[in-house]
């Protein structure tokens, strides 16, 4: 979560996982999707890099559609790793 917080453009983060379940869907929050592509060309790679002894398969990056949320009333870029 720090170097998150240092990236320009980050809003939020929601983790989420099913009880039971070693899958874990992290939906990072942007205030635009050119902020999130800079994070994913940069720094994403040194988090993987700090994480790689507790990851057990590759993570899978997209850009996943917000049905609803009651967070906030925002126009951010929601990018799921």
């Amino acid at each position: 979560m720090p170097l998150l917080r240092q990236q320009k453009g980050f809003k939020d983060e929601i983790v989420l996982a099913s009880v039971g379940s070693r899958d874990v869907l992290v939906l990072s929050l942007w205030e635009s999707s050119e902020d999130a592509d800079a994070y994913h060309d940069s720094a994403h790679k040194d988090a993987l890099t700090l994480l790689d002894n507790m990851i057990e398969t590759n993570p899978r990056v997209g850009t996943p559609d917000v049905l609803h949320t009651t967070l906030y009333e925002s126009h951010a870029t929601v990018s799921g790793i």
